[in-house]
């Protein structure tokens, strides 16, 4: 319930801007909201790179919302000028190939970044894991301020007090470790969307032209 009250926001604040940019890019040039939905999507990711254990809802929801614009703004015009060249007759079939296209889309992307998590999950538990030697004066300290409020509040034995410490120590890195893999991902999807704005545009600007053209031929 709580997550679909986070959420619910978004899919309204996409609902209400969905519309409005699909009549601009049928009106003018549909490039402007494409491109501002791509920049706008990439910043919110870009926001969302920096979360931490320490990340409250006034960081975390901010983009989330945006994030519901830059959609919006973003899906209509990419119909828009999937489908400005294809004629009546074959609108069925296009429909059809870009919702494919969408989903193949979807699928892959997914198993990209599930793959890059896992990676730099691996990688950051084991970067993490390395600063807690053992053997260090600074561990031994922290494991004993751990020990000693574990023992306050929970009661238990010293041996007992020091292993729940130490698995406390572990569970807090493979936290962190999994949060600075999400942000990886965040930063990564982020770069993709702005390299994904230069043939959007370019490939739009060239068949406006080409659709320019064939109206003027046939008048």
């Amino acid at each position: 319930l709580q997550a679909g009250l986070i959420f619910l926001p978004v899919g309204l604040l996409q609902g209400i801007t969905a519309p409005l940019a699909g009549l601009f890019s049928d009106r003018f040039d549909a490039r402007v909201p494409a491109a501002l939905g791509l920049g706008l999507l990439a910043l919110t990711l870009y926001q969302l790179s920096s979360l931490s254990l320490l990340s409250e809802h006034g960081q975390i929801l901010p983009p989330v919302y945006l994030r519901g614009i830059a959609m919006g703004l973003l899906f209509a015009p990419m119909t828009t000028i999937a489908l400005s060249e294809i004629t009546t007759r074959q609108m069925a079939q296009a429909s059809g190939l870009i919702n494919v296209i969408r989903q193949i889309g979807g699928s892959f992307g997914v198993a990209l970044f599930g793959t890059v998590l896992t990676r730099r999950t691996i990688y950051h538990s084991a970067v993490f894991g390395q600063q807690l030697d053992p053997h260090s004066a600074a561990y031994g300290r922290l494991v004993s301020t751990l020990h000693y409020e574990l023992a306050r509040t929970l009661g238990g034995g010293a041996a007992q007090n020091v292993a729940r410490a130490k698995a406390l120590l572990g569970s807090l890195v493979g936290q962190q470790a999994t949060i600075q893999a999400v942000d990886d991902v965040f930063f990564l999807a982020a770069i993709t969307l702005v390299l994904a704005a230069v043939p959007l545009v370019f490939v739009h600007h060239l068949r406006h032209h080409a659709a320019r053209r064939a109206v003027a031929a046939a008048d």
